[in-house]
Parts: structure tokens; C-alpha cells; sequence
């Protein structure tokens, strides 16, 4: 099909792009070592729970329903992250297609979205639970638009599938849910919704389907709902962690957050008639507004604007298509794919923008001649370190962390490890630590262990040199 003069990009030509970033992925996958938060998801789904200390529990069981199919290789984990992409793109695509019936704007619009800042960095070249929320999040929208659209019952319990199924991914899914009540308390014509008994069955069964984590959050004092609500509070003034927060949404999502506020000045009453829209913006909106109000007192991580991109970008696409803005789409288009480069060869040849993770790599490289060698219980006390100890040496061991630095969920684990310390089962141990960062040995190992005895010093060197040291411990 020939593309008409008017439009901006064929869906043709914009699905062959899509499929050769797929096949660039794809090959990518075999060589990227991901983010070191993608193996402590890992370690999630070899202990499999109804919830976990972090967060709800749907990327452990998709973890490990990846390693049962592909291994427990980084290309497993990669896979996830990549497919995770594509099915988000296809629910983008579904959700364009019932704005503006055009299959080359959704297209469009699907490559606008996976070329964006934030995807590559933080839902491919960083696994975590993200991805099952970015996923689900894609899809609820969908759902909510085809009910918006056609006002089926059905689309009611397809709501409330997918709502518990965000939450079940992770715990920002109730922003999505409050703008969805706010759009429909907002708009006259939707209070329906609010008498229909199949909005109640479809809440009920949202419920059911989430009670398994609210059960294991009874067990456990409610750990998880605290730890989320407590976690990353922010020491500075609240004016200044706001002006911060504020700079860093403008600089990750570019044009994906500044012309959609523009447009809402310039083109409100086009946007009045059409209620999917209006849908979107309420969500891009309370969402912007809900990160600016939890920054005056907590930091913000910049993956967390993660489902903003999804509304935001079929916004965006939406007035390039109906302006024919030509020359900003290419604009855009050209930018985006540049970081995308940028950001994949890093990882793969210069491994620039993931510093941390491939030394950690490196170091636990260095040290499997010592765990070969002593074949003894390994212990850190960093997560981080743990999960790439267990997931880089021979046999994927087990490996332990003693509970010294912030709580995280190998304070669950390891409290049969921790008693047989305690009983005197367990007598000699191999240590490792990051060195200097850490006076672990002293403030925390010692008083477990009566003798410490440094075996070595392992160390790469980068931006930052970065050290680790074994120790093989004994009562």
C-alpha cells in the first residue's frame, strides 16, 4: 500500500523498523549482562512465595517460567525483558488502533514508544518487576479504552482482571486504578459505572485473584505495604527534591511529557470530543502530578515514570498524526534512535552505562577459583553481591546474606541459615564483600564468626576502582 502524502510514516515501513530493533534486541540478548536488580529477581524465582519483603510476586513466577524454558543464562533474563516489550507494543498498538481507526498512526505510535528514552534503558538492559508492570499497565489501558469505546460488560471483568493482575506486578498499578475512578467520576455520562452490579463482581474477583499477597502480607506484619511506604525517603528540603524530581521527568521524557501539556492548550476542544483521549490525559496527568507531590518527600527513581511513556506517547503520536507534523516526528524519531544506539553499544562493547553490574560480573568471575577450591557456604551481606555470586558461579549456589545491611527479602531467607550459625551446625563459611565501601567484617561478620582469615583481594578497575575481598570464616 502506497502511503498517502499527508501521512507521516507507513505501517509498513514502521513495522519493518520494529522488526529489525527486535532482531537487534534479540542478537543483543546473547551478550548483554543485565542490571545486577535483574538477578535478585532471579533469586525471587527460585524461591517461589505468595509475595516477597519488596514487592508483589509477578515477576518471580514469570522469571521463572523463563528459566524453566531457557536456562538460567543471561539470555533468559534478556528474553524477558524483550518480550515483555513487544507484547506491551502490541496492547500500544490495540489501544491506538481504537482512538484513530489508522493502522499507521498505531504503528507509529508503537515506534515513537519503544524508541523512548527510558524503554531500552530500564525494560531491557534492566529486568526487574518494571517489566511485568509496564506489560500489564499497557494492557489495562487497552481494556479500559475498549470499554470507553463500546461499553460492553465483558470489557467490566477484563478491567478488573488486569487491574488485580498490576498490582499483583507491582504496587504503582493503583495510580492507574485512582485515575480510572477519576475519570469516571469526572464525566456525567459514566456514573453508570458506578451502579452496575457487574463492576462490584468484577471488583470481587480482582480481589480474590490479589488475596494471595495480602495473606502473605497478614502472616508477615504487613512488611511488604510499610516497606514500600517507608522506603527512599528523601533528607532534602521538600522545594528543592521537588525542582529536581521536576527537572529529571522533563529530561527523560522529552517530548513525550512537553508537547501533550502544550497541546492541551492549543487543542482542548478537539480533545474534548474524543473520550479515550480524555482518558489518557487524566492518567498521563494524575501521574505526573502524584510523582511531583511523593518527591517532597521521597527520591524518585527514574524508572518509576515508566507508565507515563504509555499514555504520553499515544498522545504524542496522536497530534503529530492529526498536525502532519512531519519534520518533529522524523526529529524525534532520529533523536530517540541515536540514545537507543548509544545506550546498546555502551552495553555491549564499552559497558559505560552499566558500571556497577559488569564489574560485579567481573569480580565474581575472579573469585570462582576460590569457591571451587573451599566448596563451603558462601555469605555477604549485600543483596546485590549475593544474587550475582548465586547467579554467576558453577552450580548456582545458594549464597547467603547475614542480615547487616538494609532489610531486603534475604532477611526472609536465610533465617534457617542464620540457626544453624547459631547451633553450631554451620562452623566455617567463604565471605565476600565490597572493599572499601564496606567495614561489614568488622561491624557485623566478627560478631558471627571468631576468625576471619582474608584469602584475597579481588579487583577491577573502571570510573571507580571496585574491589571485593573472601574471606574464609570459622568458629
Amino acid at each position: 500500500m502506497d502511503i498517502h502524502k499527508s501521512e507521516l510514516i507507513s505501517a509498513q515501513k514502521s513495522k519493518y523498523l520494529l522488526l529489525i530493533l527486535f532482531f537487534l534486541l534479540f542478537i543483543s540478548s546473547f551478550f548483554v549482562i543485565p542490571n545486577g536488580d535483574s538477578f535478585y529477581y532471579w533469586e525471587w524465582g527460585r524461591h517461589l512465595e505468595l509475595s516477597y519483603f519488596d514487592g508483589p510476586p509477578m515477576i518471580a513466577y514469570v522469571m521463572r517460567f523463563f528459566n524453566s524454558v531457557f536456562g538460567h543464562y543471561i539470555h533468559a533474563i534478556n528474553f524477558l525483558g524483550l518480550i515483555s516489550l513487544y507484547i506491551t507494543l502490541f496492547f500500544i498498538y490495540k489501544s491506538s488502533k481504537l482512538i484513530e481507526d489508522d493502522t499507521h498512526f498505531a504503528a507509529m505510535t508503537c515506534l515513537l514508544w519503544i524508541l523512548s528514552p527510558l524503554i531500552i534503558q530500564f525494560l531491557f538492559l534492566s529486568v526487574t518487576y518494571d517489566n511485568a508492570m509496564i506489560v500489564t499497565w499497557a494492557a489495562s489501558i487497552y481494556v479500559i479504552i475498549r470499554y470507553i469505546r463500546f461499553n460492553k460488560t465483558i470489557d467490566i471483568y477484563f478491567i478488573g482482571l488486569c487491574f488485580s493482575l498490576l498490582m499483583l506486578s507491582k504496587y504503582t498499578g493503583i495510580i492507574l486504578i485512582i485515575s480510572f475512578l477519576l475519570f469516571m467520576i469526572l464525566h456525567p455520562k459514566h456514573w453508570g459505572f458506578f451502579l452496575n452490579k457487574h463492576s462490584y463482581f468484577s471488583a470481587i474477583l480482582s480481589l480474590i485473584l490479589f488475596s494471595p499477597v495480602i495473606f502473605w502480607n497478614f502472616q508477615h506484619n504487613w512488611v511488604s505495604f510499610t516497606y514500600q511506604l517507608n522506603a527512599h525517603l528523601n533528607t532534602l528540603p521538600p522545594f528543592v527534591s521537588l525542582c529536581g524530581h521536576f527537572s529529571r521527568i522533563v529530561e527523560q521524557l522529552n517530548l513525550l511529557l512537553i508537547v501533550p501539556i502544550v497541546a492541551l492548550f492549543f487543542c482542548y476542544k478537539d480533545i474534548q470530543k474524543n473520550e479515550c483521549l480524555r482518558f489518557l490525559y487524566v492518567t498521563f496527568l494524575f501521574s505526573i502530578l502524584f510523582f511531583l507531590y511523593l518527591s517532597l518527600h521521597h527520591k524518585i527513581a527514574k524508572h518509576w515514570l515508566l507508565p507515563i511513556t504509555i499514555s504520553s506517547v499515544i498522545i504524542y503520536g496522536h497530534i503529530l498524526f492529526q498536525f502532519r507534523l512531519r519534520k518533529l516526528f522524523l526529529l524525534t524519531c532520529i533523536a530517540y534512535l541515536g540514545i537507543v544506539i548509544f545506550f546498546l553499544i555502551s552495553y555491549l562493547f564499552f559497558h559505560a552505562a552499566m558500571d556497577k553490574s559488569y564489574h560485579d560480573h567481573l569480580l565474581v568471575m575472579k573469585s570462582r577459583p576460590i569457591y571451587e577450591k573451599y566448596h563451603l557456604p558462601i555469605v555477604t551481606t549485600s543483596w546485590r553481591l549475593a544474587s550475582s555470586l548465586a547467579f554467576f558461579l558453577p552450580n548456582k549456589p545458594q549464597v547467603y546474606a547475614l542480615g547487616c545491611g538494609p532489610e531486603n527479602e534475604y532477611n526472609m531467607w536465610n533465617k534457617a541459615f542464620l540457626s544453624g550459625i547459631r547451633d553450631k551446625k554451620i562452623n566455617e563459611v567463604l565471605y565476600f564483600d565490597y572493599y572499601p565501601q564496606s567495614n561489614k567484617i568488622s561491624t557485623c561478620v566478627k560478631k558471627i564468626f571468631t576468625n576471619c582469615e582474608l584469602l584475597q583481594s579481588l579487583t577491577t578497575v573502571s570510573q571507580k576502582t571496585t574491589r571485593v575481598r573472601a574471606y574464609r570464616c570459622y568458629n
